[in-house]
């Protein structure tokens, strides 16, 4: 009997942990807009891994998703979801506990049937049937630059790396089809320059900023941008081809169009910090 109550004592634990974790799995609410971010970042496979949070709605706390079975399908969904480029994403288990272990996992056996779907909340998964560990949490790594941007009229292309999150990175440009894609320098290069390099890139030109984003390669195409009002895209103001720049001070432009809280086609959204590594 000297041991009965050990034994008593464990199953209880071991019962009400078990009840918590069923109660920490939540389930896919219908008719709710999902959210997604990016949160805590490890080395795993090759590279950073970042891992893929999300939640139901505004009213929910941030969750996590399971890896299990999650293949490149689920991938592009999920990088789609956070507004990010699609093309090749890297993911992984992230293998690490980290600060994950009072949030919910909304998702399990996440299985994308393409990887055209809108957001990863429409994908089929079984979240009502099975218990997972955080040490299984997937991690994401989305391509890091855009596709191409060639806008009516425009005679040059245009595009974004190193994005951080939607319509935010470093400018990149391409003067001619086939020629080597180039940086603008950050000298003297403003909201009203930002504001033509968001048109260029699709967005919407009001609200634009520029910050020095560096880090890009190949040539220097432009340097001592002077936009104004009525340059409709980049390529329409005055700027020097020459520079005395070098790649730490290439520029990176914020578009607000879309904005930090943006609804994805279909009535899904995210919000919160993104990270694109």
């Amino acid at each position: 009997m000297a041991n009965a109550c050990p034994r008593f004592a464990l199953a209880t634990i071991f019962a009400f942990a078990f009840a918590f974790v069923l109660a920490a799995v939540a389930y896919t609410p219908p008719g709710t807009t999902w959210q997604y971010r990016i949160g805590d970042t490890v080395t795993r496979n090759g590279g950073p891994l970042h891992r893929l949070e999300v939640r139901p709605g505004p009213a929910h706390i941030w969750g996590t998703v399971a890896g299990s079975h999650f293949d490149s399908n689920d991938a592009a969904v999920a990088c789609r979801s956070l507004g990010l480029p699609t093309a090749e994403p890297r993911f992984g288990e992230m293998y690490t506990y980290g600060r994950t272990a009072s949030m919910p996992i909304y998702m399990i056996l996440v299985s994308c049937p393409n990887a055209s779907i809108s957001s990863l909340d429409r994908c089929p998964n079984r979240s009502h049937y099975y218990i997972s560990s955080h040490y299984n949490d997937i991690g994401i790594h989305c391509t890091n630059v855009t596709d191409p941007v060639s806008p009516p009229g425009a005679a040059w292309s245009y595009r974004l790396a190193d994005v951080t999150s939607p319509g935010s990175g470093r400018l990149e440009i391409q003067k001619t089809s086939g020629a080597a894609w180039g940086t603008v320098c950050d000298d003297r290069f403003g909201s009203v320059d930002a504001a033509a390099a968001c048109r260029s890139l699709g967005f919407d030109g009001d609200g634009a900023t520029a910050y020095t984003a560096g880090g890009g390669t190949g040539p220097i195409l432009m340097d001592e941008t002077a936009c104004t009002s009525s340059n409709l895209y980049l390529e329409d103001c005055r700027y020097s081809s020459s520079n005395d720049c070098s790649h730490v001070e290439d520029v990176g432009v914020h578009c607000i169009n879309p904005n930090p809280a943006v609804d994805i086609p279909g009535g899904n959204g995210w919000q919160g910090r993104l990270g694109a590594g």
